[in-house]
């Protein structure tokens, strides 16, 4: 499987930051996604990955080759 491209906005960086959230782990968690569901009549997809008691929910857009990371944070 080719390696996915990533784009990611100074806004998604920067709630990144305030939150804790890596690209390593964004990267890894859709590598490793236990779902993958569309939102917005297919236009977006959300995954998730689970990590103790949370669960990393990531948004994004595929854009070409590449994922467009919307938004990214932890739900309990």
């Amino acid at each position: 499987m080719p390696k996915l491209g990533f784009i990611y906005t100074r806004h998604v960086l920067d709630r990144m930051s305030q939150r804790g959230i890596t690209k390593k782990r964004v990267e890894e968690a859709i590598a490793k996604a236990q779902t993958f569901e569309p939102l917005l009549e297919g236009k977006r997809k959300a995954t998730y990955k689970r990590k103790g008691k949370k669960s990393l929910i990531i948004i994004y857009t595929p854009k070409g080759k590449k994922l467009a990371i919307i938004s990214t944070y932890y739900d309990n």
